[in-house]
């Protein structure tokens, strides 16, 4: 029998000032990588 999955998260979007910090903290304390990049490293920037 199958364990049913009542919830989940799939995309979430955060605002933030430094988007080369928080990538580097994800990385670090999640192990978690970049899947996909919005421009070049040095033009990343927030949306909004």
């Amino acid at each position: 029998m199958e364990k049913e999955i009542k919830s989940a998260i799939d995309h979430s979007a955060v605002a933030v000032g430094d988007i080369n910090w928080y990538i580097r903290f994800f990385d670090r304390a999640f192990g978690m990588k970049v899947r996909e990049y919005d421009g070049p490293e040095d033009q990343r920037s927030r949306y909004g």
